[in-house]
């Protein structure tokens, strides 16, 4: 139990500094340098704002899109820039020389073409109803709290951790010192029925050597 009491909180901590550092590195981008996108490790996260690609996307849904996949091809869902510079997520209808074209899915009419150059990335998949959550990392606010809940967690966890070490180790020492005591008791316990055991063996040798003068004094 204590195992697995020790790996839920290493989880827990996990999780909640991977989301600190995901918070930092999402308002860097976003208020200070001012992009688009934030990608980690090649991939990033979008909130979906329109429902033009219902019923595959829903709004409010949240899509990881792979920023460094380029093999692009037709019915590939893919994030670009249209000509008004706006981040839009549509499916590959067409693929002809320099030229795609894209078409949401909801939508009765395709997009203008555009060049690869203005793909951000291709769909890989979605989390449905969880666009909230881009939200709040995108506010410096929850940022900070996420800092000093992350920091007061993790000193809370490893003094409890501390004690819980601490107590294991004087419950083993309080047993060990237990066990001595007794083991002096009982070799002092040993000690004396020994002696005593002694004393008797010398009383009779001596009893039988008084008897047996007697008898020869009697003669």
């Amino acid at each position: 139990m204590t195992k697995l009491k020790k790996i839920i909180l290493i989880l827990i901590k996990f999780c909640i500094i991977f989301l600190f550092f995901i918070s930092i590195y999402h308002f860097i981008n976003l208020k200070i340098l001012k992009n688009d996108i934030a990608p980690v490790c090649g991939y990033t996260i979008l909130e979906v704002a329109s429902g033009s690609m219902q019923p595959t996307i829903e709004v409010g849904d949240l899509i990881i899109i792979n920023t460094k996949d380029k093999n692009y091809k037709k019915n590939d869902i893919i994030t670009f820039y249209d000509e008004d510079n706006n981040l839009v997520t549509h499916r590959i209808i067409s693929i002809s020389k320099n030229t795609i074209i894209t078409k949401g899915d909801y939508n009765n009419t395709n997009d203008k073409g555009i060049t690869p150059d203005k793909i951000i990335g291709k769909y890989i998949f979605k989390i449905s109803s969880m666009g909230k959550i881009l939200k709040i990392l995108k506010n410096p606010l929850v940022t900070a709290i996420v800092l000093i809940i992350s920091f007061l967690f993790c000193v809370l966890t490893s003094t409890d951790t501390n004690i819980a070490v601490d107590s294991i180790e004087e419950q083993e020492f309080q047993k060990y010192l237990f066990k001595k005591k007794n083991n002096l008791i009982s070799d002092k316990l040993e000690e004396k029925e020994i002696r005593k055991n002694s004393r008797k063996k010398r009383s009779n040798t001596k009893k039988r050597k008084k008897r047996a003068k007697r008898k020869r004094q009697s003669r």
